[in-house]
Order: C-alpha cells, then sequence, then structure tokens
C-alpha cells in the first residue's frame, strides 16, 4: 500500500493484533475518531503542496498520516497553524502487516460524516419545532467585517454556519470587539436560529445560548457607580462604555474630564437605566488607573 512515500515503520514500535483489529474496524465503519495533529511535514521543503499532517493516535502509538489534500475542502496555503490542534478523523487505508504502525486518515471525511449528522439532527429537531433548544459548542473559522451586514463564519461538528455581528452579544456588538468575543479558533456556544435543509444553510446566534448580561443593570439606580473600560469611540453618537459583565452603557464626557480613548478604563455615576431595551447611560467622572497613553506622531515636534 502506497503510505504516500512514509517509512513503514518506527523502530521496535509495532501494532499488536487487538489495536489491529480495533483500528481496522474504525476504518471498516468510518468511525470518526479524535486525535491531535502532532506534527506538520514537507515531502519537499520548498513546496507546501507536499504538506501532511501526523496525528497521534492510540495515546501515541500509532500515526495516523492525512495528506494535505485530505485535511480540509478549504485550500489552506499552509496547515502548519493547526499543530497541536484535536481534530476527528477517520481511517481511510490500513497495512495488512501488524508490523506497520502508521495509518491513512482523512480530517475531511470525518467532517464530512459529522456534518451529515448534524444534518440529520437538524432537520428531525426543525420537524419537531424544537429547533432552537439545543446549545452547541462551534468553532469560530473566519469573519467578513467588510459586508453589508457583517458575517462571523462557524463550524459545528465539521458543518460550516454563519452568525450575523449582532448576534454575538447582547446589546451593542462593534466590529472591533469581534476578537473578544470570537476569536478565530476559539469555540463558543450557540443556537440554531434558522435552518435550511436544502442549501444546508445554518443559522447561530452566542447571542441566543449566553445569560443576557443586562440584568445587570436592573441591580443598578440613579446615582450609583460603576466600573468600565471604554469599547467604542464615534465621533457621531458618542463615547460607549463596556461594563465587566458584559453590557455597554452610553458614557456621558463632562467638559471637566478629557476625551477618552479605546480601551481607557472609566468610572461612571449612572443616569439612565433600561434593562427590556438593553441601554443606560452614565456620566464618566474619573480614569481609575490614569488614561491610556496614544502615541502621537506630531509628538517629535515639541520636544
Amino acid at each position: 500500500m502506497n503510505f504516500i512515500n512514509i517509512e513503514q515503520g518506527r523502530g521496535d514500535i509495532f501494532m499488536d493484533s487487538k489495536t489491529y483489529e480495533k483500528l481496522q474496524a474504525l476504518r471498516r465503519y468510518k468511525e470518526p475518531i479524535q486525535a491531535v495533529l502532532r506534527t506538520v511535514k514537507r515531502h519537499d521543503k520548498d513546496n507546501p503542496d507536499t504538506e501532511y499532517a501526523e496525528f497521534a493516535l492510540e495515546n501515541g502509538k500509532i500515526i495516523g498520516i492525512c495528506k494535505k489534500e485530505d485535511f480540509s475542502d478549504y485550500s489552506f496555503r499552509s496547515i502548519t497553524q493547526f499543530t497541536g490542534n484535536i481534530f476527528n478523523v477517520v481511517i481511510t487505508q490500513m497495512s495488512d502487516e501488524l508490523d506497520v504502525n502508521k495509518v491513512q486518515v482523512s480530517v475531511k471525511e470525518a467532517s464530512r460524516r459529522s456534518a451529515d449528522a448534524l444534518i440529520r439532527e437538524l432537520i428531525e429537531l426543525k420537524q419537531d419545532e424544537r429547533l432552537q433548544e439545543p446549545t452547541y459548542e462551534a468553532e469560530v473559522t473566519g469573519y467578513n467585517m467588510n459586508a453589508q451586514v457583517p458575517t462571523i463564519f462557524l463550524r459545528i461538528n465539521g458543518a460550516e454556519c454563519f452568525m450575523k455581528l449582532h448576534e454575538l452579544n447582547y446589546g451593542r456588538v462593534y466590529k472591533n470587539a469581534v476578537d473578544r468575543y470570537a476569536p478565530i479558533g476559539e469555540r463558543i456556544p450557540v443556537k440554531v436560529l434558522q435552518f435550511n435543509p436544502e442549501q444546508r444553510l445554518i443559522h447561530v446566534s452566542r447571542k441566543a445560548a449566553v445569560e443576557n448580561p443586562y440584568q445587570l443593570l436592573s441591580e443598578l439606580a440613579e446615582g450609583d457607580t460603576i466600573v468600565g473600560r471604554v469599547v467604542n469611540v464615534d465621533p457621531r453618537f458618542g463615547v460607549f462604555v463596556e461594563l465587566d459583565q458584559g453590557c455597554t452603557i452610553k458614557g456621558i464626557v463632562p467638559k471637566t474630564i478629557e476625551q477618552p480613548v479605546l480601551d481607557d478604563v472609566v468610572s461612571m455615576r449612572i443616569v439612565s437605566v433600561d434593562v427590556e431595551k438593553e441601554r443606560g447611560s452614565g456620566v464618566i467622572f474619573k480614569f481609575p488607573f490614569g488614561r491610556k497613553k496614544v502615541n502621537d506622531p506630531t509628538a517629535f515636534l515639541y520636544n
């Protein structure tokens, strides 16, 4: 069997008959198994298209080889970025010899099988009108913040999903906050809002899956003080401050206070709260940790 020109063994490490029978059964029924991507190598060091991944199976005793074209439906320039991540893999080929401790695996095939299983589950949930009941763990795979409707892309069990920016969190959600709530590679809780089985379109929401942080506002009254971080400074709409519990309120800047900048920590005195509309406002009265330093490109003129 051709294992893409890899070595046939690792010294004195062999596959025992029990492990062999187990892996053959997994291969026969194409059962996905979890494995750590241990290393990425190249046949030709100057050609990224010759990359292949080595997965650790059976506590590292067995190596699963995955060719780059079997790694994903997406065309990655390099798959080295995934080193150390855990993936589901399907065994696609095995040697008939017990003295070979390597098998050929496919991440792509495992993803497709997992995605098909999720699609079947969603079809059943939709038929039973229970689509929005389960909470899933979704991996963030990318963004398109320049679209007319800024969108976040995710994957649940190998199935591609999408989320509109405003569904990332309660209240106002700003483009510069995406990395904080949903960095690429992070797994976040989501619920399915809509599902089109014909097109396999899965529309999800993190907001629907997490507790509403604006309940904090119900505990605040006019005159109470609270600390937060500036998350947006808009020349038209003003300053917005995220409280440490996750909700964002309007920051009123009096003439006696310097104009805050992004990421400034500020102390505020509450002016108004509206839990139902997820809104609130407060007057900024100090910077408890001092002002955030901002590089001034003209500073050299005055030194």
